[in-house]
């Protein structure tokens, strides 16, 4: 599993090969990314990625677990544990058009 999320609205750099240290940091802003294998527990409706490659390297080799709602459509992932002075995080896929089978295993 492959997980990316990034601002598309995100300053580009001004010399593409060669950005300062302030447009380095500026992409990496609100940048999420992580990939790894995960598991699913149907019973209490979560899943686990074990991250194998992450943009912040202290969390390569931990588990992150979500709780996962999965409709016909729709599946909702949201964290145990918040980071300090975050009240709710939830992210949510859906699926559009018929391209795709549907899964009901998060």
């Amino acid at each position: 599993m492959l997980w990316l999320r990034a601002n598309p609205d995100r300053p580009t750099w001004k010399v593409p090969k060669s950005p300062t240290d302030a447009e380095v940091r500026s992409a990496f802003e609100r940048l999420v990314a992580y990939c790894g294998a995960y598991e699913t527990n149907e019973e209490k409706h979560y899943v686990i990625h074990h991250v194998e490659a992450d943009r912040q390297p202290a969390l390569i080799g931990t588990d992150l677990t979500r709780l996962a709602t999965v409709t016909a459509t729709r599946l909702v992932l949201r964290p145990l544990d918040l980071p300090p002075g975050v009240a709710e995080w939830t992210v949510e896929f859906e699926r559009v058009g018929d391209s795709m089978p549907v899964s009901r295993h998060p």
